[in-house]
């Protein structure tokens, strides 16, 4: 009876009042964080404790139907644009939550809101979409689970700003979700309540939140307070939850043709639903470093041309008279995305420098076409084909996702 007054007194309470109350009730025990441990899922086991957790609370939302296998994954999960996390307690994992990267698939709830994520793109921002995020029912209890989601939180943070050099978390959740992200992370609402596909067509809000706000905002809490001290994990130097992991390329590729068969074919029916885009793009993707021949959903999926691995790389363009110092967002065998503000005319030649896995490039490029604004997942820039491709550059290309290790421990 208690529970159900404090629930809807909250409703009637204007936000700015709500959100105080909310604040006021969360708690973090710094001493308690330490049991936990925090890791990207790369293992059979922690995968299949993950999906089993999704599952969990999908259903007991009515947001899924019931399955004999008790796992729930989606083909985003199968990318290597997607990164899951999780956090164990004594081994086993008690939360998730997954980060999905503005990609050449887009993203899960592009669906529903298309509009919101296209204002999004006009305004240049570098989105990552939070979902899939579950903790256990046993940790549910107490404050066990305001532990859990805050370190699974300042995990995503420091992940999706570092590694997948993201300025924006978006997320779609159900509208009783709302005070969490506004009161606790200053996710913000744009557009209005739709029905999502994706889970029974339930319904679902749009939220937003503008990263460098969210920690100007939170930093300036008391430092007594659990708010603050929720900015000061997620404001942790990168290394100290990622000591091994690589900061050029966003991709994972921590997922076996071994795993992907086991939870995407044999466990559920994702690549038997998948379209034949999602599956070529899947398969280049994994290019690299696996043939996918052998997993039955790829057997009769052809590839034409080479992946773009989306990456933030430094490079010198020189073009005429002008050097110009800027950035490569994604990289291929055949060519790659420039970021520019300056207008170069389409098919203008030019010469590129970089340096890559210990290898100096230098290498002549032509202008296929150009973003006068941003566009899809690109800035303003241009689209360049490489018109002579040094015979180590795949290599190079292939070293940046070898020795992918992002483990580590939250102490």
């Amino acid at each position: 009876m208690k529970s159900w007054l404090v629930k809807n007194s909250l409703r009637i309470l204007p936000k700015p009042f709500r959100d105080r109350v909310i604040r006021a009730k969360f708690h973090l025990d710094l001493e308690s964080l330490n049991e936990y441990s925090l890791e990207v899922a790369s293992t059979k086991e922690d995968l299949e404790q993950a999906f089993g957790l999704i599952y969990e609370g999908y259903l007991e939302n009515n947001l899924c139907d019931q399955r004999a296998e008790k796992l729930r994954c989606t083909i985003y999960q199968a990318l290597p644009y997607t990164t899951i996390l999780v956090a164990k307690y004594k081994g086993s994992v008690v939360g998730t939550v997954s980060l999905v990267i503005d990609s050449p698939l887009r993203i899960p709830c592009e669906k529903s809101f298309s509009e919101e994520i296209m204002q999004l793109r006009k305004d240049g921002r570098r989105m990552s979409e939070v979902i899939a995020f579950s903790v256990s029912k046993d940790h549910r209890k107490s404050n066990n689970r305001a532990q859990i989601s805050a370190l699974l939180m300042a995990y995503l943070y420091i992940y999706a700003k570092r590694q997948l050099k993201a300025d924006t978390l978006i997320c779609a959740v159900h509208p009783r979700a709302e005070n969490f992200y506004r009161a606790l992370l200053k996710f913000k609402r744009m557009g209005r309540n739709k029905k999502y596909s994706d889970a029974k067509n339930a319904p679902a809000i749009f939220l937003y939140q503008n990263m460098n706000e969210y920690m100007n905002w939170a930093s300036n809490f008391p430092v007594s307070s659990s708010m603050w001290t929720l900015a000061s994990l997620a404001g942790k130097e990168y290394e100290s939850y990622f000591p091994s992991s690589r900061s050029e390329s966003p991709i994972n590729l921590n997922l076996t043709p071994e795993l992907l068969q086991y939870f995407f074919n044999q466990k559920s029916d994702v690549f038997s639903n998948a379209s034949r885009t999602q599956l070529r793009s899947i398969k280049r993707a994994y290019s690299l470093k696996y043939n996918l021949d052998d997993v039955p959903a790829f057997g009769g999926v052809t590839t034409s041309r080479g992946f773009r691995y989306l990456l933030d790389l430094p490079i010198t363009l020189r073009y005429k008279d002008l050097s110009l110092q800027t950035h490569l967002r994604d990289l291929s065998y055949e060519g790659a995305f420039i970021e520019t503000q300056i207008p170069i005319p389409e098919g203008a030649k030019f010469n590129i420098e970089f340096q890559l896995e210990g290898h100096h490039f230098n290498i002549q490029a032509q202008i296929r076409w150009q973003n006068a604004s941003p566009r899809g997942r690109y800035n303003k820039g241009c689209g360049v084909q490489f018109i002579s491709t040094p015979d180590h550059l795949r290599e190079s290309i292939r070293g940046l996702f070898s020795e992918h290790d992002s483990k580590s421990s939250a102490a």
